[in-house]
């Protein structure tokens, strides 16, 4: 996970930018604190073929406009986009988020020039809803909403 999240094309569109080794254990933390406290957090991805770790996606509290919602969020090593690795791992979260937890609503905040992962979300049924700023960035807020 270290060497994915250090790299700075993967992390281009992060508040966080590239992480280094103390910075990806807090990620890994956080993502266990959300289990412990909510029940659901990020998995690792974990390409069926090679069994290698390839990224990481799933369902995080995040404050946005000082509202706590969930949202969807997603990682994979450069070396496997355009795969629809993504795609795949987003809807899959996405469904597990609505069958095990009863999340009916999930948000994906995106920067307007992150054209991959909007598309992503947009197969993964979500649509912009507004426009806003997080942590000094222009972003979207794409929705995904069960009806």
């Amino acid at each position: 996970m270290a060497a994915i999240v250090a790299d700075p094309e993967v992390m281009r569109f992060s508040t966080n930018g590239p992480l280094d080794l103390a910075a990806t254990r807090t990620l890994i933390e956080r993502a266990l604190q959300s289990y412990e406290q909510h029940g659901f957090g990020r998995w690792a991805v974990i390409e069926r073929v090679s069994e290698a770790l390839i990224g990481f996606c799933g369902v995080y509290l995040l404050t946005i406009d000082g509202v706590s919602q969930p949202e969807l969020g997603y990682r994979l090593a450069r070396s496997r986009w355009g795969l629809g690795l993504a795609t795949e791992a987003a809807i899959a979260s996405r469904d597990v988020a609505l069958e095990s937890y009863g999340i009916e609503r999930l948000v994906a905040v995106i920067e307007a020039e992150n054209v991959g992962s909007i598309r992503v979300a947009e197969k993964a049924g979500f649509r912009i809803e507004r426009s806003t700023t997080y942590k000094g960035l222009a972003v979207g807020i794409y929705v995904w909403e069960v009806g």
